[in-house]
Parts: C-alpha cells; sequence; structure tokens
C-alpha cells in the first residue's frame, strides 16, 4: 500500500483539501478516484475507467456516474467536485492539465460551468479561467 494525497470538500465549509490515505501501490490513481467518490468529492459511483500521461496532461475516462450525478452548474459544489477530481489526478500523475472523458468524448453536462474540451489547470480553479 502506498500513502497518497486525495483531494474531498469539507461537508461544513466545501473547502477542497488534501487528506492523507492508503491505496494500492501497483496503480495509486484509480484508488484514489475510488476514494474521491467514497468521500462525496465526485458523484456516487464514479469510478476511473483508464488514463493516460501526455507531456504535463493527464487524460481520464470516468464512467457514465460522473454526469449522472453531476451537480448544478454554476454551483459551489461544481466547483468543488472539479477542484477535488483535478487536484488529485495532477498530483498523483505529476501534472498540471487534466482532460475528462466519458464515453471517449468530452462531457457536456447540463448548465456546466466548465469546458471540458479543454485541460483544466490550477488557474482554472483558482481564478475561474475555466468557466463557460
Amino acid at each position: 500500500m502506498d500513502t497518497v494525497d486525495v483531494y474531498w470538500p469539507s461537508p461544513d465549509s466545501g473547502a477542497v483539501s488534501p487528506h492523507r490515505v492508503q491505496v494500492p501501490s501497483n496503480d495509486p490513481l484509480p484508488g484514489a478516484i475510488r476514494v474521491v467518490a467514497e468521500r462525496g468529492g465526485l458523484p456516487a459511483g464514479t469510478a476511473l475507467l483508464g488514463y493516460d500521461v501526455a507531456g504535463t496532461t493527464t487524460t481520464v475516462q470516468l464512467s457514465k456516474q460522473f454526469i449522472s450525478g453531476y451537480p448544478a452548474g454554476g454551483s459551489a459544489l461544481e466547483t468543488a467536485m472539479i477542484a477535488s477530481l483535478a487536484r488529485t489526478v495532477m498530483q498523483q500523475t505529476k501534472t498540471t492539465g487534466l482532460i475528462v472523458r466519458v464515453d471517449g468524448k468530452a462531457p457536456d453536462p447540463l448548465g456546466a460551468q466548465f469546458d471540458f474540451a479543454a485541460p483544466i489547470t490550477e488557474r482554472d480553479l483558482v481564478d475561474g479561467v475555466g468557466a463557460r
């Protein structure tokens, strides 16, 4: 087992913060994503189906639960969810960008404030640059 940092929002404040958890050491990212989903940082049942690291960007393939459980656009919950996913993935893969895919395509959840056609970076999470 490896001890890694994963991110999820506080139930009290909604602020996203790191938490140290144990995950299988053969491939820590799927375990880290599973923990984030279990702790409420992603829609229930969201699973990492695959991922690829190319340069400074990680592309993740998520299960359909990511879309079906996506929070209303423009909400603090939406921002916390994307921050939980992006920070966990970028921490584990040592990259600076995240591309999200569901069924091989950029998801387009109803009312989403994030543009999933482009990589999400820390700047998007802090400055709202990734907002539509």
